[in-house]
């Protein structure tokens, strides 16, 4: 009896950790920051990620043709700028995350 109820404490513990996001939380992806684009030539993509409950920040998230990642500050408005001239000169999409 008591290891059916420790079981069923368990179980119903998991369930308000997964309905609450406690364990499934993805947090914010950007930690180390860049102030610049870097090599230019070799982005794939650029993604967008405004602030959600997961995350408080906006995140700029570029992805390289070599699948290496970097993050973007942006709270510079260089940063805005240079992806503004990017995306019109490359004809690069940048991806908006809802």
């Amino acid at each position: 009896m008591v290891n059916r109820s420790l079981m069923l404490s368990l179980l119903v513990l998991y369930v308000i950790c997964i309905q609450g996001g406690f364990l499934d939380d993805p947090g914010c992806s950007c930690v180390d920051l860049k102030e610049k684009l870097v090599h230019v030539q070799n982005i794939q993509n650029i993604k967008i990620v405004p602030a959600s409950s997961f995350c408080e920040d906006t995140e700029i998230i570029v992805r390289q043709k070599n699948g290496i990642r970097y993050c973007l500050n942006p709270q510079k408005q260089k940063i805005w700028r240079s992806l503004q001239n990017l995306t019109k000169s490359k004809n690069l999409s940048a991806m908006r995350t809802p």
